[in-house]
C-alpha cells in the first residue's frame, strides 16, 4: 500500500475490511459419533468461525460506502454471495449448536417453546424439543449477526469519508512537494535523494537517506492523516540520534 493512503488507513482502523436448518439437523445425526475423537469439534469451531465472519462482515461490506458507483455494485453484489454462503454455513452449524444444547436442556417444550411453536406453525409444532431450540438458537444468531454487520458498515462511513479526504490531501502533498513514492516504496525528492522508511511514530514517519550516512528526512501527519510536514534531508546531531538538525 503506498504511504498517501497507508496513514490514513491505519488511523481509520476498521473501517478500510432462516436456511440449512433441516440440513444441519441430517448433519448433527450422521457425525455424532465422530465428534468423540475431538476432530469433529475442532471441525465444527472451524466453521462457526468462517460463517460468523461470512455472515457480520458480508452485511458490514453492503452497507459500506464506497468511492465509485462501479465498486459500490461490485462489493454488493460479492457481499450478497457471500451473505449467502455466510447464512447456510452459519445455519446448519449453529443448529447443530443448538440442537445439542436442546438435548441437555429440553425433555419437553417449556413454556418459551411452546408459545414460539404456536407462532412458527404445523412443521415447527411437529418437532421435537431439542429441534424446536436449534432452530431458534441459530435464527437469533443470525439475525444478532446482520443486525451487528449492517451496524458496523453504516457506522464506518464517516470514517471512511474521512480516510479518502486525507489520501487526496497527501497525494497533493506529495505533488507540491515534488516528492515521488517508488514501487519498492521508497520517497525520492527533487535533488534525487532516495529515502527507507526506518520507523513509525503516532505523527511523524522517519526516513533513512540511502547512501547518505546519519542522513534523514521526517514526514508529520495529523490526527486523521493528512500529512503536514515534510522536512527534507536533515543530519543527526552530535548530542544522539533522536535530535535531529537542518543542516545538509
Amino acid at each position: 500500500m503506498r504511504i498517501t493512503n497507508d496513514i490514513p488507513a491505519t488511523i481509520a482502523g476498521s473501517a478500510m475490511a432462516g436456511f440449512g436448518f433441516s440440513l444441519g439437523r441430517d448433519t448433527y445425526k450422521r457425525t455424532k459419533k465422530a465428534s468423540k475423537d475431538g476432530a469433529f469439534a475442532l471441525f465444527l469451531i472451524g466453521m462457526v468461525i468462517v460463517g460468523l465472519m461470512l455472515t457480520q462482515y458480508s452485511m458490514m461490506w453492503f452497507f459500506r460506502n464506497y468511492q465509485s458507483f462501479v465498486a459500490m455494485i461490485l462489493m454488493r453484489v460479492v457481499a450478497l454471495i457471500s451473505y449467502t454462503a455466510g447464512i447456510a454455513i452459519s445455519g446448519i452449524f449453529f443448529w447443530m449448536i443448538g440442537f445439542w444444547i436442546g438435548e441437555l436442556l429440553f425433555d419437553k417444550p417449556n413454556g418459551f417453546i411452546e408459545m414460539l411453536s404456536g407462532l412458527a406453525g404445523p412443521a415447527f409444532q411437529a418437532s421435537d424439543p431439542p429441534s424446536q431450540f436449534a432452530t431458534i438458537f441459530a435464527f437469533g444468531i443470525l439475525v444478532f449477526l446482520t443486525v451487528s454487520g449492517v451496524i458496523t458498515g453504516v457506522k464506518q462511513r464517516a470514517a471512511r469519508l474521512k480516510a479518502w479526504a486525507a489520501e487526496e490531501h497527501n497525494r497533493q502533498f506529495m505533488k507540491e512537494h515534488q516528492l515521488f513514492e517508488t514501487k519498492e516504496g521508497y520517497i525520492s525528492d527533487p535533488e534525487g535523494n532516495i529515502f527507507e522508511e526506518k520507523f513509525r511514530d503516532s505523527d511523524s514517519v522517519m526516513f533513512l537517506a540511502k547512501g547518505r550516512r546519519n542522513k534523514r528526512a521526517l514526514l508529520k501527519f495529523d490526527e486523521s492523516g493528512k500529512f503536514t510536514v515534510w522536512t527534507g534531508m536533515l543530519s543527526i546531531a552530535p548530542q544522539g540520534n533522536k535530535r535531529l538538525s537542518n543542516t545538509r
